[in-house]
């Protein structure tokens, strides 16, 4: 079979498998997240406007149940036509994926590694089949990648144009994304620093783009809340779940927060919290989680090494009881991080052209490390994982090039390093399950 053909069949088999999933994953029902965007869609489709079930106005970023707002007046009504957008976007990605690293690497078996990984990685096909941001997301952040590794090969005011736009979408599936916008410029630079005056036309389109496709929203969070909000008033909610006294280091909160932090808003003035507006309880609680890790610095840093763990190791999986689905989910990722490893040692000598890859992998697991933890919010750095994988593999299948794989000692050490830290990891947690459960 030619390449284009095996590529074509890898992407009906991928299909075909999140198609199936979505029956299979709903057997028991919505998920909150799921039942919440539902919710929204059709509170906009039907006229209400963009309000949560807890009636707040802006803690969702917008796109995404806008989107499903717009198949809701179309008569999507069964959600049918939604899971199918949501199995074609996981689609879009692999096929977004394998370009990616065809552009970066030329090596098309690197490249059909890459699809076929991200075609059968179980927390991208589940998460095609639930109605959640990740495969829009992923979608875009692939599509800036490749827009921004284009710009480098050809710089221009219209493509500087489009990666704003993929941008300033992909903030307004995930607000978290902003942070990234300066460091991926930053590192497209860096890359070609020789081309500086050249590059900063293009990506100086790129950032006032960026501003005209989020100030829409901008602009009605600031009608509607009378305060600056860009996208979402969530960020201190979530800074306060990752970090208390109670925190787990996951969206759950030991017995006793309540009380907690009852008296930590006495302390600052505040009766009543629930008294106050989306935006006055957002910056409550994010005054409260940042005296919390000034003043326990031990603890915070516990809570960051716990998240750390559950960012990288806990299974993406939709469900917490499907032990079987989990313990495949779990041996897939730690297959995929093995071979990461071989993958970074063969990608040495082009780590400053993976700037931008490891840039996002870096940014996120930080910025989720410190805030509070989901696997899930590991997702969106999967294809970034699976092209450096898909490069490892072809390196062990080139007789010539495995042989030079280790040749440096710097390369040795980086390996064995990484691999221990793996096993390590992976053994401590196998631990946790069997004696304490996860």
């Amino acid at each position: 079979m030619n390449r284009q053909g095996l590529l074509v069949g890898v992407l009906v088999g991928g299909l075909l498998l999140r198609f199936v999933a979505v029956p299979l994953l709903h057997s028991g029902g919505y998920t909150g997240d799921e039942n919440e965007y539902v919710y929204i869609a059709r509170n906009v489709a039907g006229g209400e406007g963009f309000v949560d079930s807890n009636g707040d106005l802006s803690k969702r970023s917008p796109l995404f149940p806008i989107i499903l707002a717009g198949l809701q007046t179309s008569g999507d009504r069964s959600l049918f036509v939604s899971h199918l957008l949501g199995c074609l976007l996981g689609v879009i990605a692999i096929a977004l994926g394998y370009l990616l690293s065809l552009r970066l690497f030329a090596n098309h078996l690197a490249a059909m590694t890459t699809a076929v990984v991200m075609a059968f990685y179980p927390g991208l096909v589940v998460y095609s089949a639930l109605l959640q941001t990740e495969s829009l997301y992923i979608v875009f952040f692939l599509g800036i990648m490749l827009l921004g590794y284009r710009i480098l090969e050809k710089p221009s005011l219209i493509n500087g144009a489009m990666l704003g736009l993929f941008c300033g979408l992909a903030a307004l599936t995930r607000a978290v994304f902003l942070g990234f916008i300066p460091i991926l410029l930053a590192s497209l630079v860096l890359i070609k620093p020789h081309l500086w005056s050249t590059l900063a036309k293009s990506l100086g389109v790129s950032l006032i783009v960026v501003v005209l496709v989020i100030l829409p929203w901008t602009v009605r969070n600031y009608l509607v809340h009378d305060d600056v909000v860009p996208i979402s008033s969530w960020a201190g909610s979530s800074l306060l779940i990752g970090n208390n006294p109670y925190a787990t280091g996951t969206w759950s909160l030991k017995d006793g927060f309540d009380s907690w932090f009852q008296t930590q808003a006495k302390q600052r003035g505040v009766d009543d919290p629930a008294s106050l507006n989306e935006i006055e309880i957002d910056g409550l609680r994010r005054n409260v989680a940042v005296a919390y890790m000034v003043s326990h610095p031990w603890e915070t840093a516990a809570l960051f090494a716990k998240k750390a763990h559950m960012f990288w190791v806990y299974p993406i999986t939709h469900s917490d009881n499907n032990l079987a689905l989990q313990s495949i989910a779990i041996f897939s990722d730690f297959i995929l991080l093995i071979g990461v490893c071989v993958g970074l040692v063969a990608s040495w000598g082009k780590r400053l052209t993976l700037g931008p890859l490891f840039g996002a992998i870096v940014l996120f697991f930080v910025v989720h490390s410190v805030l509070h933890a989901e696997a899930r919010y590991r997702l969106p750095l999967v294809p970034f994982l699976s092209v450096i994988f898909g490069l490892g593999f072809s390196a062990t299948r080139d007789p010539g090039t495995f042989a030079t794989l280790f040749s440096g000692p710097s390369r040795r050490k980086f390996f064995i390093a990484s691999l221990g830290l793996i096993l390590v990891v992976y053994g401590y947690t196998g631990y946790l399950f069997f004696q304490e459960g996860i």
